[in-house]
């Protein structure tokens, strides 16, 4: 198993929207003149991951309204047994300057058809509140599939109904789907497709209002549709138009009266689209969007109406395709916020991650530790609490003092990468 750091990349590069807005947005991805920012410290999972008993840690940063300056935003630990998460600990940071912070961690029981749920919280990672107990099942027929979510209450000491979603199954695929409410004990919405033959003429839902009256609809019309929305939705109609491959080409949206209020155009290059541009009633350029796509790394950007960027962001996938990272920036090329994947830890693969010429000493500890050994190359570390929170990271070597005597008394785990190897282990902090 090999874990990888991304490289840093530069951005840079010119954008002009041309005398043709979709040959424009087709022809040119490149960044905003003057932009150029380095991104770092996104992992990757190791290719070829088996699902064991796996340990995924995510980190999150963001500037906050009144500041500059990337701050602790999310962090979350979650277990993975078997491709399916058991535990799972988070930790948000809020306020006008990141000073808040507040704990969460969940549990999950796996049933046969679901899984049950046990939620609490915490302003301080010590002290737990029980927050509650939640199932959830969906049950796979011939004809008929059906989704039920129960909570707990504790009072009775019994699950109760929370939810449950009927999917009725037809010739064609999905024929209707039905909502039931618990508190007013009936079916409170349905959709329904209807289909002359293998063609689907229109989707309509109902509101059940003392009997079935439709909430709205979308009717096709051959290479287009109109949406009417219906009930008391204050929304106006809307034409979606799609080309011979199924692609929605155009949205055009109507006010209330009747009259076209925006539309928009979207490209496509292959099977996703490239960039989409906005237009107001009259026809004037309102922005757009463009998107660029590779095996690892996918670039969206936005323009307002005088053609200057607005925003920007970089999603990055492994070759498995799992999403890893995001980095969104400002319009002037300021890191807005990123998160990823900071540490894996897979027990299947125990040997990947001892390094044998590499341990971890001393433990317990009073303010410092060293990760001992013969190791050349430099080792890159995290350390997290026991509820997940990246507390300390940084580079070091083999009998280099680390110093932890920031921490207060209690359990760690430190993860580390030495060379294509990830070593985990847990220390005391006396």
């Amino acid at each position: 198993m090999q874990i990888k750091l991304l490289i840093t990349l530069c951005l840079s590069g010119t954008f002009a929207i041309g005398q043709t807005i979709s040959q424009g947005l087709l022809s040119t991805y490149d960044s905003p003149q003057g932009i150029n920012k380095e991104i770092k410290s996104i992992h990757t999972l190791p290719e070829g991951v088996q699902w064991g008993d796996t340990i995924v840690g995510y980190c999150a940063y963001r500037i906050p309204n009144n500041g500059t300056t990337l701050l602790p935003w999310w962090f979350e630990s979650a277990t993975y047994v078997n491709g399916q998460i058991t535990e799972d600990y988070q930790s948000y940071y809020y306020g006008s300057n990141m000073s808040n912070v507040s704990y969460f961690k969940m549990f999950n029981t796996y049933i046969p058809d679901g899984v049950e749920t046990e939620t609490f919280e915490s302003s301080d990672s010590l002290n737990w509140i029980y927050t509650g107990k939640f199932k959830s099942r969906s049950v796979i027929g011939f004809s008929v599939d059906s989704s039920i979510s129960y909570n707990w209450n504790a009072g009775m000491n019994k699950y109760i109904l929370n939810g449950l979603t009927v999917t009725y199954k037809g010739s064609y695929g999905v024929d209707s789907v039905k909502e039931y409410d618990p508190l007013t004990q009936i079916f409170i919405n349905k959709t329904v497709n209807y289909r002359t033959n293998s063609t689907l003429d229109s989707i309509i839902t109902y509101y059940n209002n003392s009997g079935w009256e439709p909430w709205d609809r979308n009717i096709y019309y051959g290479n287009y549709s109109i949406y009417y929305p219906g009930g008391t939705i204050n929304w106006a109609a809307s034409k979606i138009y799609w080309d011979a491959l199924g692609n929605a080409t155009s949205i055009v949206n109507y006010n209330l009266s009747g009259v076209k209020a925006d539309s928009s155009f979207s490209y496509y290059t292959g099977s996703r689209s490239d960039s989409t541009a906005r237009f107001d009633g009259a026809g004037i350029f309102t922005g757009a969007d463009g998107a660029r796509y590779s095996n690892t790394l996918h670039r969206f950007y936005s323009w307002d109406a005088n053609s200057v960027v607005a925003s920007y962001q970089y999603s990055y996938f492994n070759l498995q395709g799992d999403i890893i990272g995001s980095v969104s920036f400002t319009s002037s090329g300021q890191i807005r916020n990123k998160w990823g994947i900071c540490a894996v830890y897979n027990s299947l693969d125990a040997a990947d991650y001892l390094a044998p010429n590499v341990r971890l000493s001393p433990n317990p500890t009073f303010g410092t530790i060293m990760l001992a050994g013969s190791f050349e190359k430099p080792i890159d570390y995290i350390i997290f609490d026991c509820s997940g929170r990246e507390l300390l990271f940084g580079s070091t070597y083999a009998n280099e003092l680390i110093d932890v005597s920031s921490l207060q008394s209690g359990t760690y785990s430190i993860v580390s990468s030495i060379g294509e190897t990830l070593l985990k282990e847990r220390f005391i902090k006396l």
